[in-house]
């Protein structure tokens, strides 16, 4: 009898365990697509989403590096830092402080 009342408790607990780590996984993946989609209409909250994600990685990366680097994190981290890097680039920087519609020569779209 113990056993099948552990048994119920194990299943609830990873029923709900899976629910609130689906809806999690939905939720950030959503929030990726609403800042990937910002990137592309050059947004600047985008952009500042984008920097505080990748340089939160990129610490992260370097802690995790520290007992013994793989090749896949260097690869992440060298990635992290060509993000912020590119983001940091006074003509993107421009590119996302200028209003949207406007196009390079000046004009309305």
């Amino acid at each position: 009898m113990a056993a099948a009342a552990s048994d119920t408790f194990v299943q609830r607990f990873t029923l709900r365990l899976s629910e609130t780590l689906g809806i999690s996984a939905l939720a950030i993946a959503f929030l990726f697509l609403v800042v990937g989609l910002g990137i592309w209409t050059l947004r600047n909250w985008a952009r500042t989403l984008t920097l505080a994600f990748a340089g939160i990685w990129l610490v992260l990366g370097l802690f995790r590096m520290f007992p013994h680097p793989t090749s896949w994190q260097i690869i992440r981290a060298a990635t992290d830092v060509v993000i912020v890097a590119y983001l940091f680039l006074p003509d993107v920087k421009r590119s996302f402080l200028r209003p949207a519609g406007l196009l390079e020569s000046g004009n309305q779209a």
